[in-house]
């Protein structure tokens, strides 16, 4: 059974999460509605893969996401933002936009259990012929 973080600070939409993926197979850890909540519940427990809200209030998910990489734990974010909101060193991660279509995200899920939070290899600056950092 793949083990998910959930981490959305919508009570409504984490619900939902936590009930769908629960019902597909998942065993899900949380919803953390903010990063405090997040970390304790990471250092808690053994976590596979996690969906992070990109938007937690005042928050945002980033440094969550920078802890899970560098423990080569896979993650996708779920947001409404546009991929701009997100620092260039975490525009290429996998991502939904929100509404989240709750079938892809299963499937994305699954996918990304072997991939042991590596990054994705990064884009060509294609003016500068440079890879973006």
């Amino acid at each position: 059974m793949l083990t998910v973080l959930v981490v959305e600070d919508d009570y409504l939409l984490a619900d939902e999460l936590d009930c769908v993926l629960t019902q597909r197979g998942f065993h899900v850890i949380g919803p953390a509605p903010n990063l405090e909540a997040a970390r304790r519940l990471l250092a808690d427990n053994r976590i596979d893969v996690a969906c992070l809200d990109v938007r937690l209030g005042e928050e945002s998910s980033v440094p969550l996401a920078k802890s899970l990489a560098a423990l080569g734990i896979p993650f996708i974010f779920l947001t409404g933002f546009p991929v701009a909101y997100l620092p260039l060193a975490m525009r290429y991660r996998p991502k939904l936009e929100k509404p989240v279509d709750l079938d892809l995200l299963s499937e994305r899920l699954r996918a990304l259990k072997g991939t042991k939070g590596a990054p994705p290899m990064p884009a060509r600056d294609m003016h500068y012929g440079r890879h973006r950092t």
